[in-house]
């Protein structure tokens, strides 16, 4: 890499000519000192996006710091010869706004905390602020923070928080800049320390106007920028819909921490778990990783809160680490299908502890729990009676028993036989409901070990055949439907 500290006289002759290119445009020029312009070109391989599974706070995806909507005019980007040449600038980006006319707002690019504000910058006082002037800094966990820097006034106070697209103040000319616009950039350190820590690589939300473009996640050395030869860009920090109701609800299928983000408060978050039973546990803890308050919930499958307690032992903590995060477990769960509800008490970054059932699949639990769907055409099936009995007909059988569940189009006699088959059958026939529906037909061995069965149906009926076994000894069938003529 080749620096080089330009001198006075070069950053005047900037200046000039910054002012004459722009006209009444903003002219954007943020010293740094020592201002040092450098050759090379940031890489922007360290960037990341999304809800990515972590053991760390991942880098958050920006949006453009104004309302949505907006287009303003990207002057200098990356690593860009005017002043973004320092390691507290190198990732910076400079939008453009009006130098006349009332100061426009300035917004959050993503949830956090507000960590440091610098007030009191005069027009003029190039060295106010360290240089970026009046300017907020928000905090998003993991060490990662953003500034919003040369505003004409401050809207927000330390430790607020702010969910993304929420105001931080207005625009303006202070510090060392020479025509109002927004510099703001991502870095990584302590949010609050009197010096700024460096920038890194980010992803920015946003839309290339100029170049008749769609909005998407776009790397921060991607921006096409400059006084003359910049492109315009629009902003876009609506809250994105992800994993925000059942349906869309994120599988949880490992141990692995995960990383989200509340983007405002009130914000939800689901996710879903099912198969094995045992021990479920989740927890988001506040602590320098995760800086977002929660609320927790877990679901049954229709999305009913379960009982506290109950058969499976669910306790809910929203008081969790001294009031700052949240926890829900369950001492035993059933296997069947459960829902985590998280909702947001405070706009943030968070990380998502979990544990998952590790006891294995439930034991099948046979009789009208488990049915078998059959077409309304009938049809051969295979199966085993080898389920825990719970069902018995009027003409006998003890052990386990398969359920098929069979609705027919047409009204007719429906015959059902498992002849042939090498378990010793008992068959029985319920309408309407499969544990305690009115029972049909029932036989034992019409044809040696196997049954056989008719019965009239009516179309678009339910009924519910069972193939039970005589003993307790479990073995396969071979059921045959034949449907109304």
């Amino acid at each position: 890499m080749t620096c080089t500290k330009p001198t006075s006289q070069d950053r005047q002759t900037n200046v000039r000519q910054t002012l004459m290119a722009r006209g009444v445009l903003g002219a954007l020029l943020v010293v740094v000192s020592p201002l040092v312009a450098c050759t090379s070109t940031p890489s922007d391989t360290e960037a990341t996006t999304g809800k990515a599974e972590s053991r760390l706070i991942q880098a958050p995806t920006l949006s453009m710091p104004f309302p949505s909507g907006e287009s303003h005019l990207c002057t200098q980007g990356n690593g860009g010869g005017t002043s973004h040449n320092a390691s507290t600038t190198q990732h910076a980006l400079d939008f453009d706004t009006p130098n006349s006319g009332p100061a426009g707002p300035v917004v959050s690019s993503v949830a956090g905390v507000v960590a440091r504000v610098q007030t009191g910058c005069a027009l003029g006082n190039t060295s106010c602020g360290g240089g970026f002037g009046n300017h907020v800094r928000l905090d998003h966990g993991g060490s990662y923070f953003t500034v919003y820097c040369h505003l004409s006034s401050v809207s927000v106070a330390v430790g607020q928080k702010l969910g993304r697209g929420q105001l931080v103040g207005y625009e303006g000319n202070t510090g060392n800049s020479f025509g109002d616009h927004v510099h703001t950039s991502l870095h990584r350190g302590n949010a609050s320390a009197a010096s700024m820590a460096p920038t890194v690589p980010y992803n920015m939300r946003a839309r290339d106007v100029t170049a008749g473009g769609v909005f998407s996640a776009m790397s921060s050395g991607s921006f096409i920028c400059g006084l003359t030869t910049g492109h315009v860009y629009q902003s876009d920090n609506t809250c994105a819909s992800v994993h925000d109701s059942l349906a869309t609800a994120r599988p949880l299928t490992n141990n692995i921490p995960y990383s989200g983000e509340f983007c405002h408060e009130g914000d939800i978050d689901y996710f879903a778990f099912s198969g094995n039973v045992g021990a479920f546990s989740a927890s988001v803890t506040s602590s320098p990783e995760s800086i977002s308050d929660c609320a927790c919930a877990i679901l049954d499958a229709a999305g009913v809160e379960l009982p506290p307690g109950g058969p499976e032992g669910y306790v809910r903590n929203d008081g969790f680490n001294g009031s700052e995060g949240c926890a829900c477990s369950l001492a035993s769960a059933s296997g069947a299908t459960r829902y985590l509800k998280l909702y947001a008490a405070m706009p943030g970054q968070y990380i998502l502890n979990k544990t998952l059932p590790a006891g294995g699949p439930p034991p099948p639990t046979g009789g009208c729990s488990v049915k078998t769907v059959v077409s309304p055409s009938g049809g051969t099936y295979t199966g085993t009676t080898s389920g825990t009995s719970t069902e018995s007909g009027s003409c006998g059988g003890g052990g386990g028993e398969a359920v098929y569940e069979y609705t027919p189009s047409t009204s007719g006699l429906v015959t059902a036989s498992t002849c042939g088959s090498s378990a010793d059958t008992v068959l029985f026939v319920r309408e309407g409901m499969c544990s305690g529906g009115t029972e049909l037909a029932c036989n034992d061995d019409t044809c040696g070990l196997g049954s056989e069965v008719s019965f009239m149906a009516t179309a678009g009926t339910t009924y519910f055949i069972v193939v039970d076994n005589f003993d307790t000894v479990p073995g396969s069938h071979t059921l045959t439907i034949t449907p109304p003529p």
